[in-house]
Parts: structure tokens; C-alpha cells; sequence
């Protein structure tokens, strides 16, 4: 048992969680800036965890049409991701109370502006993958036949 739990706090401290704690960090401070609410950790989850689950889905959907010409992902496998994605971080964040330390130690990159900047520009390759990742998984796919 004590291996198990040494692995997870190995992964816990790993250089992709600091990512997701900068994120986590500067949601949070998004969400709090206007108007504080009431419980933003659950606000902050849900976000990040819907970021996270259109990184992951276009991935999918574009390495798909690239190797096999066509999309593996549907509405429901999409939505699987962003179940497992929510309660992934629901459980590290929340349950596990690392939300709280992120917000006490306050991550970040290089900089704060450095942070900053590369929440930004998560939040603006995430949301553009609406806009044109499906349009480039069928280009892929009509040049595959």
C-alpha cells in the first residue's frame, strides 16, 4: 500500500501536474476576480476539466482521421472523456484538498505574467478546437480516399 501511494504522490509532483496547478491557479483567480461565488472549486473543476476533455477529444478525433480515416470518437465517447476527466480532477482537487494548496502556494511558471499568458492561450487553443478541428479531421479524411 505505501508503494501504491508513493507512485501517486510521484505523479502528483510530476511537471504535468505543475501545468494543471498554473491552470488550476489562474481559473481560479478568473472565477473569483468579477464576482465572488460560492463554491468556485467546483467552478474551476468543471472548467478546466472541460479544457481538458477538448485537448483531449480533438486529439483523438484528428490522430484517428490522420491513421485510420476516420473518427473513432462519438458524442458519447466525448462525453465518457469528460466524465473521467471531471471526476479525475475532482477527486485530486477536491476531495484530495489540493485545490486549496494551489490556491495558498500560488504556481507558476516562469512568471506570474508567464502564467498568465499560457492560461490565455490554453483557453484560446481549447476553445478555438471548436472551430476548426473538425474541419481539419474531414480534410484529413477526404484526403485519405
Amino acid at each position: 500500500m505505501a508503494a501504491i501511494q508513493g507512485k501517486i504522490l510521484g505523479v502528483l509532483k510530476s511537471e504535468p501536474m505543475k501545468i494543471l496547478d498554473v491552470l488550476y491557479y489562474n481559473y481560479y483567480m478568473f472565477a473569483n476576480r468579477n464576482q465572488p461565488i460560492t463554491d468556485p472549486h467546483i467552478t474551476v473543476v468543471m472548467t478546466l476539466s472541460f479544457s481538458e476533455s477538448l485537448m483531449v477529444n480533438y486529439a483523438i478525433d484528428i490522430i484517428s482521421a490522420h491513421f485510420f480515416c476516420q473518427f473513432i470518437m462519438n458524442m458519447w465517447g466525448m462525453l465518457v472523456v469528460l466524465a473521467a476527466l471531471l471526476s479525475l480532477n475532482f477527486l485530486i482537487y477536491i476531495k484530495g484538498e489540493r485545490g486549496n494548496l494551489v490556491v495558498r502556494t500560488e504556481p507558476f511558471f516562469v512568471s506570474k505574467k508567464a502564467s498568465k499568458l499560457a492560461t490565455i492561450f490554453f483557453i484560446a487553443l481549447t476553445t478555438s478546437l471548436l472551430f476548426w478541428a473538425a474541419d481539419y479531421g474531414m480534410y484529413l479524411i477526404k484526403d485519405c480516399n
